[in-house]
């Protein structure tokens, strides 16, 4: 079980209304919705985690530690054409990688890679920018 309860402060403040409810979810609520089949609730739990990883109460281990990057990873395959989830799923991926080579290969592993290398090509600009982040932050580690 992966609990970790976090208040609405510390999250970056957004117009989208459902960023308050997703505030109050724990870890595995996060988790379930990141699992979700229904396109909605995936992205609101992907919007989630990368909220919860940009704060200032970084839980990466933790998030790690529950199979966030490989459920990002399948959220990105399984939604081809969602750019809004794959501007978020790349952006939590390049969150995770962002300090340490652990937490890089932690990535890299779930298979990130390949799955961000076609996303360099998207229509969407800010999509392109993420997958850029998230790749070069995985050369700063020397990921292989």
């Amino acid at each position: 079980m992966c609990i970790l309860l976090f208040s609405s402060s510390s999250f970056p403040h957004s117009s989208d209304d459902n960023d308050e409810v997703l505030s109050h979810l724990d870890l595995d609520e996060i988790m379930a919705q990141v699992r979700s089949s229904d396109s909605i609730v995936r992205l609101h739990g992907v919007r989630a985690a990368r909220n919860l990883l940009t704060s200032s109460q970084l839980p990466i281990d933790a998030l790690i530690s529950c199979g966030l990057a490989p459920l990002l990873v399948t959220a990105l395959q399984s939604e081809p054409d969602n750019p809004s989830l794959h501007m978020d799923a790349v952006g939590a991926l390049g969150s995770i990688a962002w300090d340490t080579s652990e937490w890089t290969e932690a990535v890299v592993r779930a298979g990130a890679v390949p799955v961000l290398i076609p996303l360099l090509d998207s229509p969407h600009t800010t999509v392109c920018y993420e997958a850029v982040l998230a790749l070069a932050r995985f050369m700063r580690h020397g990921a292989k």
